[in-house]
């Protein structure tokens, strides 16, 4: 009897591993659906133009990714955006004639480094839950952005600034050649680095990254660095396309950013998940946003679409880990009876 359960469980599980294999598929259909409904949306223009779109979310659900595999949160980064944004815009006029461009986007990284590590300190020196410590400094972010730009939106339209994210390369927009290398990266740090083989064991069990000798403090203070890092670049290129930066800004972007990297088949439990995947997520939430204009949704219908997508998402990851535990609960019971 057990073994038809454990069969039965196998193919469940699989079922609702839809979004680990499916994400690009998903995609596909979309396109095609729309594409149909509405040939122009299939025109090369547009086509770039989702891309370039996908990329701000999509940079940031790199380190987001990494985040959640290490089995942690980052509900600061939204603020965090707004902030060195604000901070690029700022600094800009007064760091690119002394250090270049790219010494002045270094510095923004560094910066974004610096407060990820501020987040990492709460979690693994104070030993602040990850939920719980972001979410305190996603104030303190909010208002730093609000004090350094004095309350009011900031412009700049040098040429050098604007062409960071405004550009292209043979036609398709740098911002997602720069988040196509990015992710690439991130790729390989996660399966290829050492570090990324320590996320991923501090996500599967704290206790036994422990036990073979992993300093969990110290990847936590990397992850949450990493976030920073990724969350700045991507500051600094949607400053550059808005040609400057408001304190206000991104409200909720953390919310999308997670749904991001859940619709990509991340576990929320932690110590699974993939940077390509939530890539063609970024890209897929994109395209969802761009196919409401040519098919002319209604505003309010968009919200219900994009939220019961989320909401499908968020439960099919429950699901799936339910049906894991299941069959590791089914597993552990077989082996006791055949001792």
């Amino acid at each position: 009897m057990n073994e038809p359960r454990t069969a039965f469980g196998r193919r469940v599980s699989a079922a609702l591993d839809w979004r680990e294999r499916s994400v690009f598929a998903a995609l596909a259909l979309l396109f095609l659906a729309v594409s149909a409904a509405n040939p122009r949306f299939a025109a090369l223009s547009n086509v770039l133009s989702i891309l370039g779109d996908s990329a701000y979310i999509g940079i940031a659900a790199i380190g987001m990714t990494l985040c959640i595999i290490f089995g942690a949160f980052d509900l600061s980064i939204g603020a965090l955006l707004a902030l060195l944004s604000v901070a690029s815009v700022t600094w800009a006029p007064h760091l690119q004639p002394v250090v270049g461009t790219a010494g002045f986007v270094i510095i923004v990284a560094l910066a974004g480094a610096g407060c990820g590590l501020l987040n990492g300190a709460l979690v693994a020196g104070l030993r602040i839950p990850a939920f719980i410590a972001t979410l305190g400094m996603m104030y303190v972010y909010r208002g730093a952005a609000f004090m350094l730009s004095g309350g009011q939106d900031q412009r700049l339209d040098s040429a050098w600034f604007l062409s960071l994210a405004n550009g292209d390369l043979a036609g398709v927009p740098v911002v997602f050649l720069v988040f196509v290398g990015l992710t690439v990266l991130g790729t390989l740090l996660l399966n290829r680095h050492p570090l990324g083989r320590r996320i991923q064991a501090v996500g599967n069990s704290p206790k036994a990254a422990r036990a073979a000798g992993i300093s969990v403090s110290r990847t936590t203070l990397a992850v949450f660095a990493l976030v920073g890092v990724f969350t700045a670049i991507a500051g600094v290129l949607q400053a550059s396309l808005l040609r400057g930066a408001q304190p206000g800004r991104g409200v909720e972007f953390e919310l999308y950013v997670i749904a991001t990297v859940v619709l990509g088949g991340t576990s929320l439990d932690g110590g699974k998940g993939s940077v390509i995947n939530t890539a063609a997520a970024a890209v897929l939430l994109a395209t969802l946003q761009c196919s409401f204009s040519f098919l002319a949704v209604n505003p309010y219908v968009q919200k219900i679409i994009v939220g019961g997508v989320l909401v499908a998402a968020f439960s099919m990851n429950y699901l799936r880990g339910q049906v894991e535990d299941w069959r590791k609960r089914r597993q552990q019971q077989r082996k006791e009876a055949s001792v």
